[in-house]
């Protein structure tokens, strides 16, 4: 634990290629479409999908995380370090330093097992969140896997 956050793991064995799984998580409509378990209509915004860009992640109605993309090996890993909230499209700046994702960390990573791949995804998360992060998470996941094996 760190910063009161926990970290939660979660695994799902997908059978397609990594090529295909990167775009399923990451090109945006893609992301939309599997992350609509967290919030319909969500979605990311940066200027540059690459390691040290800022990222986004968004609600229609302006809430949401700002990010740091913190490493990035295309069809392998992608790390997130979460720096603070969104409110109303805006990053929230708490001038107490008590900003509760503050270096709250998400994680991806594809394994090759012959021919299928394992995705791990390790999350940071609030005591007061952990049962509901761990719900969305399976759920999303489990879209995830039927969009790739579409």
């Amino acid at each position: 634990m760190k910063n009161n956050l926990m970290e939660l793991h979660f695994e799902v064995t997908i059978q397609t290629t990594a090529e295909n799984l990167w775009n399923c998580l990451w090109q945006p409509e893609n992301y939309q479409q599997w992350t609509s378990k967290f919030c319909a209509g969500n979605y990311y915004e940066t200027t540059a999908f690459e390691a040290g860009s800022d990222i986004r992640f968004l609600t229609p109605n302006g809430q949401g995380m700002y990010s740091v993309i913190e490493t990035l090996v295309p069809n392998k890993s992608l790390t997130f370090k979460h720096k603070g909230e969104i409110s109303n499209f805006e990053n929230e700046v708490n001038t107490d330093g008590s900003q509760l994702w503050k270096d709250a960390r998400e994680c991806y990573e594809i394994e090759e097992n012959g021919s299928q791949l394992t995705l791990k995804v390790t999350v940071d998360t609030l005591e007061m969140y952990l049962a509901h992060t761990k719900q969305m998470f399976t759920d999303a996941l489990a879209d995830l896997k039927a969009m790739a094996e579409k």
